[in-house]
């Protein structure tokens, strides 16, 4: 194969996975540069793909998908809208959201912002024919949830917030983890004999984290722990490390010869094997000593050495098929603009276990 036909191929690639729907083709200069080939060869590469009817270029020179190509490999180029500093979870629902996809014939690409007023958010509305937001609270952020909701109703634009209620701006959302969920896990813990029972988060702060946290004080109320109960709440900046962070904390917080609590309800599932490791350090038999349990995400928890007691994230693609038929098939949201599971599945692993004595 020729060296442009190479790179032609390249270039289909990428059109096809969307990778130029922000910003455009490159030009034939910056091509050659980035792909270490001569100008000439770019320039035949590219003929190639408007000879075939793959790209059309215009009056002006500017090139474009041909809607043949546009259609292609997808019906609908769909943009799953999370910020840079996503977590574990974040990216967990965007594999499940680009699995979707394909299925349905929807082609999903991640697109990350830094900030919500990131220039890439509005070129991200302009370019795609839907918007999954997530990882970000739109009741928190209603300048960016404010923006979606007009350039939906302006373009017909589809948004959905994923993981987050942004129903209050009539956005269609699906909630994966139902706010009733941490009180379960807790009330799993207490028919353990664990009365009382701890927080600690390492998350970045996000609406999210800060949901479980409040479940956790909710139901902490309702037994009238008051003070029995403590929250560790030492969450790592953006790009942080929480499973460092929770070794970390763990580490301190024995050092400094506190009493362990019998139980600890940990928001995320790496922070918790962070936790895991330095109770070990220290000879603390986890499930016997102390109980530990958390939310699942990442799926690692069937196979931590003990096992993580955990709620298990379930298979957001029923509630995502919902939400791609109503891109496709167009017109209003019909049914609830929230959904999703009213549960979420109980993992028993062997780091909790029955209270030990008493306390």
């Amino acid at each position: 194969m020729a060296k442009f036909q190479a790179i032609a191929e390249t270039l289909k690639s990428r059109l096809g996975k969307g990778d130029y729907v922000i910003g455009g083709l490159p030009s034939e200069r910056r091509l050659a540069s980035e792909l270490g080939v001569s100008r000439m060869t770019a320039r035949r590469a590219i003929q190639m793909l408007v000879d075939e009817g793959t790209l059309v270029r215009h009056e002006n020179g500017r090139l474009d998908n041909s809607a043949t190509m546009d259609r292609q490999e997808a019906n609908y180029r769909v943009a799953f809208l999370s910020p840079a500093s996503s977590s574990p979870f974040t990216k967990w629902l965007c594999r499940a959201t680009e699995h979707t996809g394909r299925r349905m014939g929807v082609q999903v690409r991640a697109i990350d912002f830094v900030h919500p007023d990131d220039p890439i958010v509005g070129e991200t509305l302009e370019s795609f024919d839907a918007v999954l937001l997530c990882g970000i609270d739109p009741k928190g952020n209603k300048w960016l949830s404010g923006r979606l909701a007009d350039q939906s109703k302006k373009k017909g634009t589809p948004v959905v917030c994923m993981d987050h209620d942004g129903s209050d701006f009539g956005i269609p959302s699906i909630l994966t983890t139902p706010p009733s969920c941490v009180p379960d896990l807790l009330d799993y813990l207490a028919s353990l004999g664990h009365y009382s029972v701890d927080c600690w988060n390492f998350l970045p702060s996000s609406q999210s984290v800060l949901r479980r946290i409040d479940q956790w004080r909710i139901w902490c109320e309702e037994r009238k722990l008051g003070e029995k109960a403590q929250l560790v709440d030492n969450p790592v900046p953006n790009y942080g490390k929480p499973i460092e962070q929770g070794y970390q904390t763990m580490k301190a917080y024995i050092s400094s010869g506190k009493k362990l609590p019998s139980a600890i309800f940990i928001t995320g599932e790496v922070s918790s094997m962070g936790v895991m490791r330095a109770l070990s350090e220290e000879g603390v038999k986890i499930g016997k000593d102390i109980s530990i349990c958390s939310l699942g995400g990442d799926g690692y928890y069937r196979y931590l050495n003990p096992s993580l007691t955990v709620l298990e994230l379930e298979d957001p693609d029923p509630y995502l098929e919902i939400c791609f038929n109503w891109i496709i098939g167009g017109g209003e949201w019909d049914g609830p603009l929230v959904i999703g599971p009213d549960k979420m599945p109980l993992f028993v692993g062997e780091s909790t276990g029955p209270l030990k004595g008493k306390r």
